[in-house]
């Protein structure tokens, strides 16, 4: 039984939920599925609209990922462009909305107020004249702050997908990763190891601070795990081998079936709170004047 594992820090992080909206959009405090399967296809290079091969990784994988740090959920707004449309077919996408090239500017005055409406000479019905206006809307988002993710990955039975693969993909990604949107970097690299075992075993193999030995690197090492008090929070795919009973077994909107249309399923999340094991012994010391980053951009 093979698990790969990877990180995923960063200074801020959105892990979203299904109940997401265009002015509310909340957080979740650990990534699911829909999120995970995510970072893995923009690894191997896999696009939204390539459903044959994002579902077979989907369908062949099984996933689960340990909480750790504080997370603190932080509140910001963001203004967005939104429009309004009257007698205009649909439109293709977001750029053809705000596209005005056939369209002519036509002042109106509404309740005192004055705005511009760009209209067409002819919409759906060609006894009226189509238009469209622009208005701009305050969102409000949710992001996680100062947190760690350790990230397991296992091989459904029954699947061939190669997990030395996805590790060499994390390595060298074909598209940037990001901490669920894409201003929000990953601080960090995956840093993907494949180990023996189940759930519980990567989790004792896999540490969840790297250890650096270089000067600056090591003094962010010591920071991040004084970070890390309390248990471990952890969330897992039903049939995950090697997991502990589970406390709670919650249904979540969050297994990719479609990026094209972004449709997700239902599936059952695992999840109990475990103890932080001890700290593994050091490895052997990279050469002297080279981090553990240094080294991994060399594998």
């Amino acid at each position: 039984m093979k698990t790969l594992c990877f990180r995923a820090y960063g200074a801020l992080a959105a892990c979203g939920t299904q109940k997401a909206g265009t002015v509310n959009r909340p957080t979740a405090r650990h990534f699911g599925r829909g999120a995970i399967l995510g970072v893995i296809d923009a690894a191997l290079g896999i696009g939204r609209d390539d459903e044959d091969n994002r579902r077979r990784i989907a369908a062949g994988l099984l996933t689960a990922v340990a909480a750790e740090g504080p997370r603190r959920v932080r509140n910001e707004f963001r203004t967005v462009q939104t429009v309004e449309a009257s007698n205009l077919p649909p439109f293709a996408s977001r750029g053809d909305a705000f596209n005005t090239d056939a369209f002519n500017p036509v002042m109106k005055e509404e309740n005192g107020k004055r705005h511009v409406r760009w209209t067409a000479k002819e919409g759906i019905n060609p006894k009226k004249p189509g238009w469209k206006r622009f208005h701009t809307m305050v969102t409000y988002r949710e992001h996680i702050e100062d947190g760690i993710w350790r990230i397991f990955l296992t091989v459904r039975p029954g699947w061939e997908v190669d997990l030395d693969t996805i590790a060499k993909a994390l390595r060298r990604p074909a598209f940037e990763l990001y901490l669920g949107r894409r201003d929000m970097p990953l601080g960090l690299p995956p840093d993907p190891k494949v180990v023996d075992g189940g759930l519980l075993e990567a989790i004792d193999a896999y540490p969840t601070v790297p250890d650096f030995d270089c000067g600056v690197l090591k003094a962010f090492s010591r920071s991040l795990r004084r970070r890390l008090n309390g248990d471990v929070d952890l969330a897992w795919d039903q049939g995950f081998p090697g997991a502990p009973e589970a406390e709670e077994t919650r249904l979540v909107q969050d297994d990719p079936t479609s990026r094209v249309y972004w449709r997700f399923g239902i599936r059952p999340e695992m999840r109990a709170t475990i103890s932080r094991p001890a700290p593994a012994a050091k490895a052997a010391k990279v050469a002297r004047g080279q981090s553990i980053i240094d080294q991994f951009w060399k594998d």
